[in-house]
């Protein structure tokens, strides 16, 4: 009777730990260097550890937001001319998920200088 009880719960943990996406230890290194860089407001740091991360993403989404991430901190970090770049990359690819929102952050250094 009580292994009956035990072999549910023990499949449920079993199937949610499987489920996990396989991110690469690479990826997770850079991506938490990136994180840690950018919350101590070293931006051009974090820039370089999300581009780490855009190289070592095994999954198209995490590489997606890492791009997005390294475009936000140039920014950020007013290196406009090289995150301008980055957003018109992103903003042409219609599979990103950061398309519109890389097309508008794109259109926002123009409006600030009155362009």
């Amino acid at each position: 009777m009580r292994a009956t009880l035990l072999w549910p719960a023990c499949s449920t943990l079993c199937i949610s730990l499987g489920c996990a996406p396989s991110r690469g230890a690479a990826y997770d290194r850079a991506d938490s260097a990136a994180e840690r860089a950018e919350s101590a407001g070293r931006l051009a740091e974090a820039a370089d550890a999300y581009d780490r991360a855009v190289t070592a993403a095994r999954r198209r989404r995490d590489r997606d937001q890492a791009a997005w991430s390294a475009a936000d901190v140039l920014s950020r970090a007013g290196r406009m001319g090289d995150a301008v770049t980055r957003l018109d990359l992103q903003a042409s690819d219609f599979s990103s998920e950061h398309q519109a929102e890389a097309a508008y952050a794109r259109r926002a250094p123009a409006d600030r200088a009155g362009g």
